[in-house]
């Protein structure tokens, strides 16, 4: 069975439990979003959604002075995705996601569907190997987390500064503070480490691969006066591609 085989096959089981689970309990999806409005950040920090032609040279050049073959080739990887999902050539079923799943509370995410589906293809691992296999098999932020912690170096929260590159694996959380809910691949890293670029699959409900620039550090001051940086609270865990099998 192949990799989108497996995944969606898995994805389909997966969601017809849910199903089962949402019209038993109606209540559900308003008790996430009462969490998800409580759980607020204080500090609003920037993101937005890019064009690619208005950033491919730096995103290149960057990864030229980095000189990681590993980078190198996940982020090229990443590109011609998003590129061809703009083309029209991809859609959300490439990369596992069951097709008549794609609004409201039961939306099928496929956002570590695409993470996965980049990092098995990108030839980062020698093909059939078991890290490969199992990196194939991955279809959640969560496992994809613990396939990090197993087989890699990771980071959480404010250790990601200073150790996050191009080529990496990003997880992030935007409902609750602990609990993974989405996953990106880092395709680039401002200079001073204040933004990060990623491309992602179907962000925000968005059912598209996407270019994304996210505020990672902010600068500020506290009632009294006092100078603070403060660290994305959604940045959850930083998994090293380049030290896939090394942890």
């Amino acid at each position: 069975m192949s990799h989108f085989q497996s995944t969606f096959a898995r994805n389909f089981n997966l969601y017809t439990l849910g199903l089962a689970c949402f019209l038993a309990c109606p209540t559900l999806a308003q008790q996430a979003r009462d969490l998800s409005e409580s759980e607020t950040p204080p500090h609003v920090f920037y993101e937005e959604i890019l064009n690619l032609e208005d950033h491919e040279s730096e995103i290149q050049s960057a990864l030229k002075s980095q000189s990681s073959s590993t980078a190198n080739a996940v982020v090229q990887f990443a590109l011609q995705e998003l590129k061809e999902f703009n083309a029209g050539n991809r859609d959300r079923t490439h990369y596992g996601a069951l097709p008549f799943l794609k609004v409201g509370p039961l939306f099928d995410w496929w956002c570590s569907e695409f993470a996965s589906h980049v990092l098995y293809n990108s030839q980062i691992l020698p093909k059939n190997s078991p890290l490969q296999t199992e990196l194939g098999e991955v279809s959640r932020s969560s496992s994809l987390m613990e396939f990090f912690a197993r087989n890699s170096k990771t980071y959480v929260k404010e250790k990601i500064a200073n150790n996050v590159q191009a080529g990496d694996y990003l997880a992030l959380s935007h409902a609750f503070k602990d609990t993974p809910s989405h996953s990106t691949i880092v395709v680039y890293v401002s200079s001073n480490q204040s933004f990060i670029y990623t491309i992602d699959g179907n962000n925000h409900s968005n059912d598209k691969v996407l270019l994304h620039k996210r505020q990672f550090i902010k600068n500020g001051t506290t009632p009294g006066g006092q100078k603070v940086t403060y660290i994305n609270p959604e940045f959850l865990m930083l998994g090293k591609t380049s030290q896939i099998g090394n942890p």
